[in-house]
């Protein structure tokens, strides 16, 4: 949502910039001096092999994030399996149980024996 707010802030900036121009006779002037507004090409002269390096870096950005969304699923179905914190402290109260109880019984067995 932060990011439509500031794309909106900054329409509103151009926009207010772009209300402060005189344009007279196909030239755009504005407070530094005249601008050609003739539609020719950009003044940035390098815009297209900008424009391609930034496609072809989106390219490999949409790549990796199609492999992490692949990881992070696999990850997901993976951690679901896991035991979760009571279930291990129930696996331990479990054991410490069982444990208790085969002692006892051990412990009664021999004192059978013991006494015949």
């Amino acid at each position: 949502m932060s990011n439509v707010v500031e794309l909106s802030s900054r329409l509103n900036e151009m926009n207010r910039r772009f209300a402060k121009l005189n344009c007279k006779n196909g030239v755009i002037e504005s407070g530094g001096g005249p601008i050609d507004g003739g539609g020719g090409p950009p003044h940035f002269t390098d815009m297209e092999r900008r424009l391609s390096k930034l496609e072809d870096k989106m390219d490999n950005v949409q790549a990796t994030l199609s492999d992490m969304r692949g990881t992070l699923t696999r990850m997901d179905e993976r951690i679901s399996h896991l035991p979760t914190y009571k279930g291990i402290w129930a696996l331990v109260a479990g054991i410490i149980t069982t444990t208790s109880v085969v002692i006892g019984a051990v412990t009664t067995i021999l004192h059978w024996f013991h006494a015949s």
